[in-house]
């Protein structure tokens, strides 16, 4: 018995239109993750990058996905859709100053005392501590965010938004063995 020769046959037409449909979705995440970046210049990238990535997924499930006629490229457009989310948001932990700032008030008696950060207990190790300009303006970045509280004796305190953020950037680091945070997180 002979193999069909059809069924292996490229249709090329279908093939560009598929690619052009992917093509698509990609340039509408791309427009999404601007507007958001827009919208909410003060937040976290790390949390656009997620709130992007969740819109342009359920906007690919529900809409535009549908438009993608074939299942093995249903399946393609979903992986690299996943796979860049989670690219982006391991980069952001592994080397963003905010997310030090945070395991430094997480792990250190900190306080914040004529817009510098004082480390009362324990020495922070990381080199990004020495750039105190970056570092202020974090902290103000963070308690205006709410991720960091300051008390009345100016004694720095995550909130629980900022415990989240830092347990699931802390649980991310070990899983994947992000080097940037685990040398810089102390």
């Amino acid at each position: 018995m002979r193999p069909n020769k059809d069924k292996f046959q490229i249709d090329y037409k279908k093939f560009s239109l598929e690619i052009k449909n992917i093509i698509e979705l990609t340039f509408l995440q791309i427009v999404i993750f601007f507007f958001i970046r827009r919208l909410f210049a003060e937040g976290l990238i790390f949390e656009q990058i997620f709130i992007s990535g969740i819109i342009s997924l359920i906007l690919t499930v529900t809409h535009r996905y549908q438009k993608i006629r074939n299942d093995i490229f249903k399946l393609i457009y979903l992986t690299l859709l996943i796979a860049c989310l989670f690219q982006f948001i391991f980069v952001n932990i592994d080397r963003s100053r905010s997310f030090y700032l945070i395991s430094w008030v997480k792990n250190y008696d900190v306080r914040f005392i004529r817009e510098e950060l004082i480390v009362n207990e324990g020495v922070i190790k990381s080199s990004e501590y020495d750039n105190s300009v970056a570092i202020k303006h974090r902290i103000i970045e963070q308690i205006n965010r709410g991720l960091i509280n300051i008390n009345v004796d100016n004694k720095l305190k995550l909130s629980a938004y900022g415990e989240a953020i830092y347990n699931i950037s802390d649980t991310l680091s070990s899983l994947f063995n992000l080097n940037g945070w685990q040398r810089n997180k102390f």
